[in-house]
C-alpha cells in the first residue's frame, strides 16, 4: 500500500471515495489546498469529506521509512532512539527522586501521629486514674430537671447524675480572688448601712408584752410535715409574696403567701430537710437535709427546680447560710465542720473544724458578709473571719440552742422557750464583737408571754 503522490507507504493512510486511491493525508491535503479541490489523478473536484481513513492493526510493525534503507539512515534512526531513551529515563529519574520526597514526608507524619497518639493515650490513662480515685473519695451530684404540670402545681422531678468531688476536709482556705470579693460586699454594704438614718418611732422591748395577734395562718402540706420554713416578700408590695418550706419527706415546696397553692416543688433530698436559705432576690434556694447532702435550686420559667446537689459533710447537716454576694454559701454539720460553697460551679472552696469538735447545730452569715457565726451542741457559740477562716470571738450559753440569727448590730440565738440577745462590743474584723448579752426572753409556760432578764 503505497502513496499515489510521494510512492512510500503512508504514515496516515487515507482512501478517496472518489478515485479509490491511496494516499498520505499531510500531502493529499496540501494538494487540495494548492489546486483548488482537484484529484491529483483524476482532476475530479474532491474534498477533505471525501477521504477516508485507513484503520491500522495495532499490533502492526510501523514501516521503516525509505530513507533508513541505507547506512547513514540507520544511524540517524539508531541516534533518534537513543535520544528517546535518555529523554525517558531522565524523567523517570525524576519522577523517582519525587516519589522518595513523597514517601519520605508521608514516614514523618505517620511517625508524628504515632507520637501524638501515644501521648494522649498516656493523659487518658492518667485522668481514668485520678477519676477513679475521686470516685473513692466521694461523690458530686448534678442534675438537669424538667418541669412537669400537675394541676396548678409545677412539680420538677429530679433525677441526678453522679459525678466525682474531692475528699472534704482538703479545701482549707479561701482564694485571693474569693477574699477580695467578699471584702468588696462588706466594704459596701457597711457603707450604706452607715448612711442610712435612724427609724423613728420604733416598738420599745417593755412594750412588746401589749402586742395583740391580729392574723395567723397554718402552713400545711398535706401527707408531710413542715420542717423548715423561710418567707420572701416583694419589695413593691410586702404583703405578697412567697413562702418556701422543706418537708419531712425531703421535698421542697413554694407556696403563695396565703398558703393556698403550691406554685413549684422538688424532690431534694432522701431525708427530712433541715435547713433553708434564700438569696437576695429569692430567685436561689439552698437546701440541706439529714442525708448529708446540700442542693441548688433556680428559678426558672416553670418555677423553681433542682440545679444540682452534693454531698460534702459526713453527718447531718443542721444549717446553712447565703452570703450577700449571692455568690457563695456556708453549710455546717454534726461532723463538728462549717464549709463555704459555691454556687455556680457547686465547689467547695474553704472548710473549717471547730476546736471542740462539738457538732454545729446552727450557722448563719452576718448581713455584711465579713463574719460568720455558729452555734455548738454545747453552748458555745463561734464568731469567725470569713476572710482568715479564723475564730475571733466565742462566748458560752445554754447548750441545745439550734436557731441563730444575726443582725447589723446584734446576735440572737433561741432554742426552746429562750432567746438570748448579745450586742456588739468590739470584734478585730468587724469593730466591735458578739460578747455582752443584755436581754434575755424566756417565755412563760402558763401565759405564753415573754418575760425580760438581764
Amino acid at each position: 500500500m503505497f502513496c499515489a503522490i510521494s510512492g512510500v507507504t503512508p504514515e496516515e493512510p487515507v482512501v478517496s471515495k472518489k478515485s479509490g486511491h491511496v494516499y498520505e493525508k499531510r500531502l493529499i491535503l496540501q494538494h487540495l489546498l494548492a489546486s483548488g479541490g482537484k484529484d491529483p489523478e483524476t482532476g475530479e473536484d474532491m474534498n477533505e469529506e471525501d477521504l477516508i481513513n485507513v484503520k491500522l492493526s495495532g499490533s502492526s510493525v510501523k514501516p521503516t521509512p525509505t530513507t533508513n534503507a541505507s547506512i547513514p539512515g540507520t544511524l540517524t534512526q539508531l541516534r533518534n532512539e537513543w535520544d528517546s531513551v535518555m529523554l525517558e529515563s531522565f524523567k523517570l529519574k525524576q519522577t523517582l527522586k519525587s516519589t522518595r520526597l513523597e514517601l519520605s514526608h508521608s514516614l514523618y507524619y505517620y511517625d508524628a501521629s504515632l507520637r501524638v497518639i501515644a501521648r494522649l493515650t498516656d493523659e487518658r490513662d492518667e485522668a481514668r486514674k485520678a477519676l477513679m480515685e475521686l470516685r473513692n473519695k466521694g461523690v458530686y451530684m448534678q442534675d438537669g430537671n424538667e418541669n412537669k404540670m400537675n394541676g396548678s402545681s409545677n412539680v420538677n422531678e429530679v433525677d441526678p447524675m453522679e459525678v466525682e468531688k474531692p475528699d472534704a476536709g482538703e479545701p482549707q482556705a479561701l482564694s485571693e480572688e474569693v477574699i477580695e470579693n467578699i471584702g468588696k460586699k462588706a466594704e459596701a454594704l457597711k457603707k450604706w448601712r452607715m448612711k442610712r438614718p435612724a427609724i423613728s418611732g420604733l416598738l420599745k422591748p417593755r412594750a412588746s408584752s401589749s402586742l395583740v395577734e391580729k392574723d395567723s395562718r397554718k402552713y400545711h402540706v398535706e401527707g408531710v410535715s413542715v420542717e423548715v420554713m423561710r418567707t420572701a416578700m416583694k419589695v413593691e408590695n410586702p404583703l405578697h409574696g412567697y413562702v418556701f418550706v422543706g418537708c419531712s419527706d425531703g421535698s421542697c415546696k413554694i407556696l403563695n403567701e396565703q398558703a393556698t397553692e403550691i406554685q413549684s416543688q422538688f424532690k431534694a433530698h432522701e431525708g427530712g430537710v433541715t435547713a433553708l436559705s434564700l438569696s437576695s432576690a429569692a430567685d436561689v434556694v439552698i437546701s440541706t437535709g439529714a442525708d448529708q447532702k446540700s442542693c441548688v435550686a433556680r428559678h426558672g420559667d416553670g418555677g423553681f427546680s433542682q440545679k444540682a446537689s452534693f454531698k460534702y459533710h459526713s453527718q447531718d447537716i443542721t444549717g446553712c447560710s447565703i452570703h450577700p454576694t449571692d455568690d457563695y454559701f456556708a453549710t455546717c454539720s454534726k461532723d463538728g465542720k462549717w464549709a463555704i460553697h459555691d454556687i455556680e460551679t457547686v465547689t467547695t472552696l474553704a472548710s473549717v473544724v471547730d476546736p471542740d469538735g462539738s457538732p454545729n447545730l446552727c450557722a448563719e452569715f452576718h448581713p455584711d458578709g465579713a463574719i460568720f457565726a455558729s452555734g455548738l451542741e454545747n453552748g458555745i457559740v463561734r464568731v469567725w473571719d470569713v476572710r482568715s477562716l479564723t475564730s475571733v470571738a466565742s462566748f458560752e450559753t445554754e447548750s441545745g440552742k439550734d436557731n441563730l440569727s444575726l443582725s447589723n448590730t446584734r446576735i440572737l440565738l433561741g432554742g426552746g422557750p429562750t432567746v438570748l440577745n448579745w450586742t456588739r462590743v468590739q470584734v478585730p474584723c468587724q469593730r466591735s464583737p458578739f460578747l455582752r448579752m443584755d436581754i434575755r426572753w424566756s417565755a412563760s409556760p402558763a401565759s405564753g408571754k415573754p418575760s425580760y432578764g438581764t
